[in-house]
């Protein structure tokens, strides 16, 4: 699997889990970051050079804290 497809995999899962939260501001706050890296992984398809690998790994670690959050609002479910 790619880098990109998995960063896109990844935040699917997350937003697959705040599909189950209650709606309100912080869940409306975390979706925008994961459309956001969604977003930003898919314009690395075209970008020429790729991203250097400190910079794929900066958006991992921002999905890895996505993740931590999204978890602690669901009471620590894991989906």
């Amino acid at each position: 699997m790619s880098g990109i497809a998995l960063v896109i995999e990844a935040v699917n899962v997350i937003l697959r889990h705040m599909g189950e939260l209650p709606d309100g501001p912080e869940v409306r706050e975390l979706r925008h970051k994961a459309l956001g890296y969604i977003n930003e992984a898919v314009l690395w398809k075209d970008v020429r050079p790729r991203p250097s690998g400190e910079v794929r790994d900066a958006l991992m670690k921002k999905v890895l804290v996505l993740h931590v959050a999204v978890n602690k609002l669901g009471g620590g479910r894991q989906g």
